[in-house]
């Protein structure tokens, strides 16, 4: 999103410098608006989808679990917090490749 720079110099006596017209807030407000049901919508999806979605840290250790993630493994929510991805893998010689792969990035 654009913000329109629609400010109006005032010269008058009694009122000298910028001042932002109206429709600059209204516009800033308009998007702030749109960005927050944006983020609510996203938000919303991410925690409702049935996929199993999760970010971790450069040690492979989890920093976001969805609901998704917690009902596959079957664990309560926050289980996962700070935990190492490869605890997870049934193979591992997997969870070798992995990390190796990994370090390579």
């Amino acid at each position: 999103m654009k913000v329109k720079n629609d400010f109006k110099t005032s010269h008058s006596a009694g009122n000298k410098g910028r001042e932002f017209s109206m429709d600059f807030i209204r516009d800033l407000r308009v998007q702030e608006h749109t960005l927050r049901k944006s983020e609510e919508h996203y938000r919303e999806v991410v925690e409702t989808t049935t996929l199993a979605l999760f970010t971790v840290d450069t040690e492979a250790r989890f920093t976001y679990c969805n609901q998704g993630l917690h009902r596959l493994l079957g664990l309560e929510e926050g289980e996962l917090n700070g935990k190492s991805f490869f605890e997870f893998l049934a193979d591992p010689a997997d969870s070798l490749r992995l990390q190796k792969f990994l370090v390579s990035l």
